[in-house]
């Protein structure tokens, strides 16, 4: 199982989910352009990733 929230820089929680498929797929169109961070708990271990949306 994995879970995943995604974050603004203001770690604001936009994204909140849980994947039993080993992926996590999040749609992001209605977001504003800035800087994200994905982070998922796989097991036991987290991982974070930060991510840019432009225009």
């Amino acid at each position: 199982m994995y879970k995943e929230q995604t974050h603004n820089m203001t770690r604001q929680t936009l994204y909140e989910g849980v994947s039993e498929a080993g992926t996590i797929t999040v749609n992001t169109s209605g977001w504003k352009p800035g800087v994200y961070v994905a982070v998922a708990n796989v097991g036991g271990k987290t991982v974070t990733q930060k991510f840019a949306i432009t225009k």
